[in-house]
């Protein structure tokens, strides 16, 4: 059959459920405690815990755009000078 693979309409289901889970931020370890009948509790917990390390990786993300903001401002008034961002890296 061409090295084609027929799919069942219970896996394309199961597929269907396990990227929607992605997309909304679960993890491969989390899609297989919702696809074994998780109860409601154990769902708050996932999705609390989710939502922890989405607020850490924000706090994160926009530390690195303060810093980012930071450099290209130094880079802005160093013009046709070395750049400060550059040594600053250097001697890191």
């Amino acid at each position: 059959m061409g090295n084609y693979r027929l799919y069942g309409t219970i896996a394309m289901e199961r597929l269907r459920f396990i990227r929607a889970a992605q997309a909304v931020g679960f993890g491969l370890d989390d899609i297989s405690t919702l696809l074994n009948g998780a109860a409601c509790r154990d769902v708050e917990c996932l999705i609390e815990r989710r939502l922890a390390d989405v607020a850490r990786r924000l706090r994160d993300l926009r530390h690195v755009q303060r810093v980012l903001a930071s450099c290209l401002e130094e880079c802005r008034s160093a013009r046709n000078k070395e750049c400060p961002i550059v040594v600053k890296l250097k001697r890191s």
